[in-house]
């Protein structure tokens, strides 16, 4: 992958640091651990862009990229031929939009246009035009005629290997010590005018994990904290572990003193925050045996690159540990997916940070921001807008006349009436509160206690 930049003059915006880009040989897309580590490393890394090479699919849809990244994620891909090549690109939309000026069987090359009109040429390349000596086992390296035109393509655009961090190779052919062959196959190639402005640009080898080659990683800042809710609410995911089940019993059976419903209320908000601190501290153990080998697998990778390799033993342990990582991963991915599934309902005048923020995404899920009028023009400002629709309307039932007379008569079902509007009057009974309750489905709380129907 090769980047260079256009920009006009003046103060660098803040925003540019934001931009950061992955690229990874996955040795096919659709493998699931494929997909679960990819999005542990938009996750963590924070990543906007993401350049995926010999995918080894033919086509992709809409329901495939949101499942493998999301669905803020746009994409293009290039189809392998068989299942060998194949490439694809994707961007976060809420960060820029990326246009494709040029494509092949091994190159997709487009602008990157953030949201402050920063353009970056960005391609990402699957190819082997290698002209580093950077190789360990195997055959030594030959300088070759496509090594020496990488060499004249780099000089001849100002190409230039800004170096690495972590692991010195990209590649292994996985076999055991005596055969082990390793090599550093996938780099950025960033212009000089790049490195002139980002002089803290650098470039990360990650950790090698469901295919034989590195991710790598190209960024300008350190990634940032993001804020925590806490709100207190009961999640699905919990009832499928039995520590949960003996948990909220344990709770449960405390004797409390108050009215009827003092005491439910009680109960649940012990029991909640007793699940609470539970689910943290099991997704803390989660997350700690995660980074625990993703250190160890790195220090392994480290001392596998190093002239004294790996011993037998060692090299089982990396291999025990990268399916550890494996199963690690899946399991917080699975976590978090059905936790991302459960769905809440407010009052509707809690003053709350949740009723806000959803308060706040129906308004602009409802909004208008521009429309276009009888004459093709836009309209952006409201006013605008609301004269454009009642505009619409006025001329679109101009024709209808409306009468006032023939309307049919209701005396002869004033009785029928008369029931319903009893009905409507009289006092809500027990059994019609239990009835909306179970009506609600099993994901969704009554109340803003966070309490759902299927934690009873």
């Amino acid at each position: 992958m090769f980047i260079r930049k256009l920009f006009a003059t003046g103060m660098l915006p803040l925003r540019w640091i934001m931009f950061i880009i992955l690229c990874w040989n996955c040795q096919g897309d659709r493998k699931k651990a494929t997909g679960n580590y990819l999005r542990h490393l938009i996750g963590v890394q924070n990543v906007s862009f993401v350049g995926l090479v010999e995918t080894k699919i033919e086509s992709f849809s809409r329901t495939e990229i949101d499942r493998l990244v999301g669905r803020n994620w746009d994409f293009y891909f290039q189809p392998s031929v068989g299942r060998a090549g194949g490439i694809l690109v994707l961007w976060k939309s809420t960060v820029g939009s990326f246009q494709v000026i040029f494509q092949s069987a091994q190159c997709i090359m487009g602008r990157f246009c953030n949201l402050s009109a920063i353009t970056w040429e960005v391609a990402v390349i699957y190819a082997d035009k290698d002209r580093y000596v950077d190789k360990k086992g195997g055959r030594p390296f030959t300088y070759t005629a496509a090594a020496c035109e990488m060499g004249d393509f780099m000089a001849t655009n100002g190409l230039i290997d800004p170096g690495f961090s972590s692991p010195a190779f990209t590649w292994t052919n996985n076999k055991d010590a005596r055969r082990w062959i390793s090599s550093r196959l996938d780099r950025f190639l960033i212009s000089s005018s790049i490195l002139d402005v980002f002089q803290e640009l650098r470039v990360q080898h990650l950790m090698r994990l469901a295919s034989d080659h590195c991710p790598i990683l190209c960024s300008t800042l350190e990634q940032q904290r993001r804020a925590l809710s806490h709100w207190i609410r009961f999640e699905d995911v919990w009832a499928g572990f039995p520590k949960a089940w003996n948990l909220v019993a344990d709770k449960w059976i405390v004797n409390d003193t108050g009215s009827e419903a003092s005491k439910l209320h009680k109960k649940c908000q012990r029991t909640l925050k007793a699940l609470f601190f539970w689910s943290k501290k099991k997704l803390r153990m989660l997350n700690q045996l995660k980074d625990e080998l993703d250190k160890e697998i790195k220090d392994l990778h480290e001392l596998q690159c190093s002239p004294a390799g790996l011993y037998d033993v060692q090299y089982d342990a990396l291999r025990y540990k990268v399916q550890m990582m494996n199963s690690t991963l899946a399991r917080l991915t699975m976590w978090w997916r059905l936790g991302a599934n459960v769905k809440w309902i407010e009052e509707g005048d809690g003053i709350t940070h949740f009723f806000h923020s959803m308060a706040s995404a129906r308004r602009r899920s409802n909004s208008i921001n521009k429309l276009k009028d009888r004459d093709g023009h836009t309209v952006t400002d409201q006013a605008d807008v609301m004269r454009v629709i009642h505009h619409f309307f006025e001329q679109n039932w101009s024709w209808l006349q409306v009468t006032e007379s023939g309307w049919p008569c209701l005396d002869p079902h004033a009785a029928i009436l008369g029931h319903v509007a009893d009905m409507l009057d009289r006092e809500v009974t027990e059994e019609e509160v239990w009835d909306v309750v179970r009506e609600l489905g099993p994901n969704c709380a009554p109340g803003r206690d966070g309490v759902t129907v299927s934690f009873f």
